[in-house]
């Protein structure tokens, strides 16, 4: 049944209130990690679940903690450099290699995304790695629409478009996704470049980008402003939904067992800063209380008693050189009694900083001596105990981003010239649709490792082949290397290039290069007689004459 702009409005506004507390969840934690004013103030609100200040004074000063900030960006940086592993498996056959068949999958899967992320870096957006792992750690989501065509010009284009969980409503059933609705904010201009659309505002026009399963294999998009549609639905033949959204696994969907189930909805796919998210902010106004007692105790206020002949003083005369004329007499000036901070509040203020310090990355204690390897290992092992969720999200979220790139590749019969580089040598290869039948599966895992838990594992590889265990399999299962094959490929041709004959070679081609040509038509002889040599020496014979004596 056909669904008009209006309809499909509806329905993403009503599902977009049903998850708004969720939405403010994500509001929340991202006012942490911007460092807004909103969690650093004198009075402390519970029922809004923030810090709120109703007034603000000259002397109030508000102390934002840059912790969870920092946090998030250590973070940020471990999974955006960790290593991806495409890893292809195939049945086993008794006397067929299929290692060719892996390497050549494994090679497509990499040059798509990247593919994909030159495309994003020509939109002037982070490419999907650095996307996809903000949205995990700050979102507690990460989602994608994944679209792959080829153009009239015979281009294959690999549009994986990274989204604000923020800003996704949906809709599922047993099966999957129903619907999606994902919502940004355009330009009129935009609107009419990409779809000829005249209908929008100069700037901030709500835009939502609408799909839905219609039959099986069938999906319709359309693309829908304030009720008026900016791209009529058009239909589209592929296997499966082609968004991806996958909640960091913190915990799963749980009943409610009240009739209010917003704790529900709001929990699931949380952010990291879950465990530290209140008391941060209870640190925050611990903080701001002790920097303006300070304050108020560097710049204490001053009280002037005077009698009729006194004078009232409006300034105190704590300035350089200032000179005030009174009465003798007649004024009295006393300052303010004021305590100084308690004890206990700079220990509450330790401990809560001990209760933060447990729900982020571990600090590495500095001194004179520096850090031992063992004890960055210490560290980095508890670092993983933070960020494993955040890991097993994006593992599961390429899984699914190369799961549509290969139907979508077989479903349009799309073949794919793929170019790639190794060890600074180019290659090319073309992967067709009846490549990506074979059966196989595909696993994507993400290994965040420091320069000292690489160097451990690179060790413990050597120590497994000194044992006995196959090269490849310590490649593919302990050093987590792709496409192996290519490899030792290239140990080959490796070896060769510095045998004897390889080096020959590579001195002709020098010599040749730099004009010394007489040089080098020596050198080919000189190949050409040991190549006659060993030959004769081959088939058992003697050399001739002319050869022996020379």
């Amino acid at each position: 049944m056909a669904e008009s702009a209006s309809e499909i409005t509806a329905k993403v506004t009503a599902k977009m209130q049903e998850f708004q507390p969720r939405f403010e969840r994500m509001d929340d934690d991202y006012e942490i990690w911007d460092m807004q004013e909103t969690s650093s103030t004198m009075d402390y609100d519970r029922g809004k679940h923030k810090a709120v200040s109703s007034t603000k004074r000259d002397n109030d000063i508000h102390v934002i903690s840059n912790d969870l900030r920092t946090f998030a960006d250590q973070v940020q940086s471990t999974l955006t450099s960790a290593e991806m592993q495409i890893m292809v498996r195939m049945a086993e056959e008794e006397g067929v290699d299929k290692r060719d068949d892996i390497g050549k999958l494994e090679r497509l899967m990499r040059f798509a995304l990247d593919m994909a992320d030159r495309r994003l870096r020509k939109q002037v957006v982070p490419i999907l790695i650095d996307s996809t792992a903000w949205f995990s750690i700050n979102r507690g989501s990460a989602d994608a629409r994944v679209l792959v065509y080829k153009t009239k010009s015979g281009d294959v284009i690999f549009d994986i478009l990274p989204q604000d969980p923020r800003w996704m409503a949906f809709e599922t059933c047993a099966d999957g996704l129903l619907w999606t609705g994902y919502t940004t904010f355009r330009s009129g201009e935009s609107l009419k470049n990409e779809w000829g659309y005249t209908e929008g505002v100069k700037s901030n026009n709500e835009v939502i980008d609408y799909w839905r399963q219609i039959d099986y294999g069938v999906f319709e998009n359309a693309v829908v402003n304030r009720g008026n549609f900016v791209k009529k639905p058009t239909k589209y033949k592929m296997r499966s939904f082609p968004q991806i959204i996958v909640p960091v696994a913190t915990r799963p969907p749980l009943a409610s067992s009240s009739l209010d189930s917003t704790d529900m909805v709001e929990g699931y796919g949380d952010s990291v800063f879950a465990p530290a998210r209140e008391i941060n902010k209870t640190w925050n106004r611990v903080a701001s209380i002790v920097a303006t007692h300070a304050n108020l105790l560097s710049k204490l206020p001053t009280i002037n008693y005077y009698d009729e002949q006194g004078e009232i003083l409006k300034s105190t005369v704590y300035l350089a050189e200032y000179v005030k004329n009174l009465p003798m007499g007649h004024n009295e000036l006393k300052e303010v009694p004021m305590k100084d901070i308690s004890p206990a509040i700079a220990g509450l203020l330790g401990m809560l900083s001990q209760q933060k310090e447990r729900a982020m990355l571990p600090n590495i204690p500095t001194g004179p001596q520096p850090p031992s390897g063992t004890l960055y290992n210490l560290v980095q092992e508890q670092g993983n105990k933070i960020f494993n969720p955040q890991l097993k999200n994006l593992n599961y979220f390429y899984e699914e981003i190369c799961r549509l790139i290969e139907e979508q590749l077989i479903d349009s019969d799309i073949k794919v010239d793929v170019k790639y580089e190794v060890k600074k040598k180019y290659f090319e290869t073309t992967v067709k649709p009846v490549d990506l039948k074979k059966p196989h599966t595909i696993k994507v895992e993400f290994n965040a490792k420091s320069p000292w838990t690489q160097l451990d594992t690179a060790q413990v590889g050597q120590m497994l082949i000194d044992l006995g265990l196959p090269k490849t399999w310590v490649w593919e299962n302990i050093l987590k290397i792709d496409d192996t094959r290519l490899i030792r490929r290239l140990l080959a041709l490796e070896a060769y290039e510095y045998s004897p004959e390889g080096i020959m070679r590579e001195a002709v081609d020098v010599l040749m290069e730099m004009g010394y040509r007489f040089e080098a038509s020596k050198l080919v002889e000189k190949m050409d007689l040991m190549d006659e040599q060993e030959r004769q020496t081959v088939e058992g014979g003697q050399l001739p004459p002319a050869m022996g004596a020379g």
